[in-house]
């Protein structure tokens, strides 16, 4: 019996050496609270915004020429019909192309100012944690935590970065 109790102590003890501490936290609370975030969104929109009106100005130079062929159309001799019909497809393929392009456009632009952003946060959680004792710090923004143990460290984080809780 002894020895069955000496063993449990021996197992407990070596549980205790491989016990590892756990936390978790929002990143998308985070970066929705960090102060430099209201900047980058507003360069973001004024970028898209800027994308929106020439969008606009493609859309309204098509609208003038669909009028003009609408009122005219029957007036044209064959060759300024055919160019006409050319010019509103041509115009028609333009659109198209720059709604492609800048969709493409206004993803690469997020990304390229919400990088420094994910830097920032991303080393003041890994600091938090070095500086913490954390074996491991899950994100519980993405919805991969089955099970939220541990210590949630989004204060901690947010005071490191200087935000208020």
């Amino acid at each position: 019996m002894k020895k069955l109790l000496i063993g449990f102590c021996a197992m407990a003890l070596a549980l205790t050496g491989f016990s590892q501490k756990l936390g978790h936290v929002d990143s998308a609370a985070l970066l929705e609270a960090m102060p430099e975030r209201a900047a980058l969104e507003a360069e973001y929109q004024k970028h898209a915004g800027d994308l929106e009106t020439y969008l606009t100005s493609l859309q309204t130079e098509f609208q003038t020429l669909y009028a003009d062929y609408q009122q005219n159309a029957a007036t044209w001799p064959e060759p300024v019909l055919q160019a006409k019909q050319k010019e509103l497809t041509d115009k028609e393929s333009q659109i198209g192309q720059f709604q492609q392009t800048a969709a493409q456009e206004l993803q690469v632009k997020e990304a390229e100012l919400l990088q420094p952003l994910i830097d920032k946060a991303k080393k003041a959680i890994e600091d938090v944690g070095a500086e913490n004792g954390y074996t491991y710090v899950f994100d519980s923004s993405i919805g991969v935590l089955l099970y939220q143990g541990g210590d949630d460290l989004l204060p901690i984080v947010k005071t490191k970065l200087g935000i208020a809780n």
